[in-house]
């Protein structure tokens, strides 16, 4: 612990909706924290991701907190953030994710924690019309102006603020570095991993000689899913070698729509699940080419996890993504949701190792010099340090 620290002993949380919200991208970050000599605090609901915090033996305070609008539920959690921030006087309050960070400004300020921020990771009403729209672009605004100062994960997510009025001018969001949420632990995500690349595709039997492209995160319709479902369903009916690996777990709350992904799954050849894993450096390692076919991103972490690796990526052209991959330099971007584009761009990728190769490496530089998690992580303690005295 560094006791010289500016920042030893300061009190500070950090609020997500769920766990793993928290531990996929934070992990780096939040031990850097506890070098400083921080008191952290982890607030968010009970899930996949406290297998992480328990080995980090962070403290960890279980708070539900409905992701989707429910007046009751919403203000229970309101209560018991508020509360809880009062009784603990923390000295800054920093959040994430659209509902926990709306819930977090209101308590947070009405408790007097001196120090609020945020970091909006993408808008989930991007694809959203009509009064739900509102709603939304309404509570974006009420997180602005409750917090002493907030941040974006990407260039192109303060454009489309700013384009939708959310904020009148670009300076009251403020990106970090390059963008992103944390960056890339180098340490975890290297190539140095592919030693174990045989051994890791036996380990769950896909041969040494397939083809393998990754999806990994969320399993939801936002995500893409459906549409990279049915490009791999036409690729793999002409390759045999194909194979699809789908790392996260499932986030559809419609049954229906539910079940009949996880039909396709199953019935589809060369197509293999895994949920929530704390080591996806491990799926990396066997992969090929990572797919990213989201509607909506504030930064798309993964794509620079995957570069750090010498993965390229296929991603929609959407905000967010127009960030972390450079088209035809460290990867390829496509139409949103046109899934005959998608198909395309992995049968090219698949069929040209020469340029597989060339984006490989492109993207490897791009996240080693511009995305490093050490950089990001004192980027923030920086601001931290500006603000705290």
């Amino acid at each position: 612990m560094n006791k010289r620290s500016k920042l030893n002993g300061l009190k500070l949380a950090r609020v997500a909706t769920l766990s793993f919200s928290l531990l996929s991208q934070l992990k780096k970050q939040l031990e850097d924290y506890k070098e400083e000599g921080i008191d952290i605090t982890l607030v968010s609901g009970s899930d996949d991701g406290m297998s992480i915090i328990d080995e980090l033996k962070i403290n960890h305070k279980k708070i539900v907190i409905p992701r989707d609008i429910s007046i009751i539920r919403d203000l229970i959690a309101l209560f018991k953030l508020y509360f809880f921030f009062k009784s603990n006087k923390f000295d800054i309050v920093h959040s994430t994710t659209p509902k926990a960070g709306l819930l977090t400004a209101i308590a947070a300020y009405l408790a007097g924690v001196p120090l609020r921020f945020h970091t909006f990771t993408g808008q989930a009403w991007a694809n959203l019309k009509g009064l739900k729209r509102w709603i939304c672009i309404f509570m974006d605004k009420v997180i602005i102006s409750l917090n002493t100062k907030v941040f974006a994960d990407s260039n192109s997510q303060v454009k489309f603020l700013y384009e939708n009025n959310v904020i009148r001018n670009k300076k009251n969001i403020h990106v970090l570095g390059n963008g992103s949420l944390a960056g890339v632990d180098l340490d975890v995500f290297s190539k140095s991993q592919i030693k174990n690349r045989d051994q890791n595709r036996e380990n769950i039997n896909i041969p040494y000689n397939a083809f393998v492209f990754i999806f990994l995160g969320r399993i939801n319709i936002d995500k893409g899913i459906k549409e990279l479902l049915e490009a791999f369903i036409s690729i793999v009916k002409g390759n045999s070698e194909a194979y699809l690996l789908l790392v996260g777990p499932f986030d559809i709350k419609d049954p229906v729509e539910k079940s009949r992904i996880e039909n396709t799954i199953n019935k589809t050849k060369n197509i293999l699940r895994h949920n929530y894993t704390s080591h996806p450096e491990i799926f990396l390692s066997m992969s090929d080419v990572l797919c990213c076919p989201s509607y909506r991103e504030g930064f798309g972490t993964v794509i620079i996890e995957a570069g750090a690796m010498g993965l390229p990526s296929i991603g929609s052209n959407v905000i967010g993504l127009e960030d972390s991959i450079i088209h035809n330099e460290t990867g390829l971007l496509f139409e949103k949701g046109n899934k005959e584009e998608l198909r395309k761009n992995m049968k090219l990728l698949m069929n040209n190792p020469d340029l597989r190769k060339r984006l490989g490496s492109n993207a490897y530089h791009n996240s080693v010099n511009n995305f490093s998690s050490s950089k990001l992580s004192q980027l923030v303690l920086d601001e931290y340090k500006n603000y705290y005295e």
